[in-house]
């Protein structure tokens, strides 16, 4: 008897879901291995929300102030039916003014270099830095200046000494005459 056994094979394992077509596979294969469990606690059901449904709830209802128009949201209540009156006159005054970290008034080609610096987490050059210092220096130095004396302060000292000498003039050559000027009318 030369019987041959047949020998059934019986997968000791279930057959892994392929994981490379779609994520159903993907959780199916999770779920199998452990990694994700079933929580049939946790889904919501109708029992348990039973009470928050509506009480007296109509298909009537569902279909409220629908006529098969397409204009009739529209006419729906949307707000006060009164005018604003004031719109007319309102005029808004809206100024966009951008300060540096020092308190800086910045123009707006400097307030966009600022804001993208910050956005892009950057900062200008060590030139530009540079640059900018001795600029705002400058800005310091021409509003301490006086805009109607030298720099020297001649004209102080020209004014203190026609007070000293109580004249309307002041000699500029070194002699000692006396040479006025007068302003003659026309």
């Amino acid at each position: 008897d030369n019987r041959e056994l047949k020998v059934e094979e019986v997968a000791i394992l279930d057959e892994e879901p392929d994981v490379a077509l779609s994520v159903a596979g993907a959780l199916k294969l999770a779920q199998s291995k452990g990694y994700l469990e079933r929580e049939e606690s946790n889904r919501p059901s109708n029992a348990r929300f039973a009470h928050l449904q509506a009480q007296n709830y109509s298909i009537e209802d569902k279909n409220y102030g629908e006529e098969n128009d397409k204009y009739s949201r529209r006419d729906r209540y949307a707000g006060p039916i009164t005018d604003f009156k004031e719109k007319e006159t309102f005029k808004p005054n809206v100024k966009l003014e951008y300060i540096d970290d020092n308190g800086h008034l910045l123009t707006p080609k400097e307030a966009f270099r600022y804001l993208s610096h910050k956005f892009h987490g950057k900062g200008p050059g060590k030139n530009k830095v540079e640059k900018r210092l001795k600029k705002s220096e400058q800005e310091g130095l021409m509003k301490k200046m006086s805009s109607t004396d030298t720099p020297l302060g001649t004209l102080n000292m020209l004014q203190a000494k026609q007070k000293e000498t109580q004249s309307p003039f002041i000699v500029l050559s070194g002699t000692k005459q006396n040479t006025s000027i007068i302003k003659q009318k026309r």
